[in-house]
């Protein structure tokens, strides 16, 4: 899951139904979050919440977060997904879904391209055939966007 912003709105809600299900002792599988905004200390939603879901979940669940304003470079979403390639080309190959929601303009765009050049470089094919097969995770519905601009 991406959503920067107010784009964490829905996935967390999908992490509150994981920890109720674990809360049951049903079995979840991983769940990872990729959250990003400007300063940790100014905008970072439901701080306090996620601390409480990770307890409940463990191992289960893992927030990867981006502040773009907390030093000279600017760190964004895209930047974590990079930085972890191996984890999200390892859930895609498990049949992961991926999830992005927030600003269509930049952040949606940018995280499809990094999306298809994970995949690529991971799999070791050409940039082309990531793109490529970031469109198919589309058409069959792995990559579920709500973005707006």
């Amino acid at each position: 899951m991406v959503g920067p912003g107010t784009g964490v709105a829905p996935f967390r809600a999908f992490i509150q139904e994981r920890a109720a299900l674990a809360a049951r002792g049903e079995k979840v599988g991983p769940t990872v979050l990729f959250f990003g905004c400007r300063n940790r200390n100014e905008d970072f939603m439901y701080q306090d919440e996620w601390k409480i879901y990770q307890e409940q979940l463990g191992d289960s669940l893992k927030i990867i977060t981006a502040f773009s304003r907390e030093s000279s470079r600017k760190v964004y979403v895209q930047h974590r997904l990079s930085e972890h390639a191996e984890l999200v080309s390892d859930l895609l190959k498990q049949k992961a879904t991926f999830y992005v929601c927030g600003d269509a303009a930049n952040m949606a765009r940018e995280v499809n391209l990094v999306l298809g050049q994970i995949i690529a470089k991971q799999r070791g094919l050409p940039a082309e055939k990531g793109e490529e097969m970031v469109k198919h995770m589309r058409s069959s519905g792995s990559y579920q966007e709500d973005v707006w601009s």
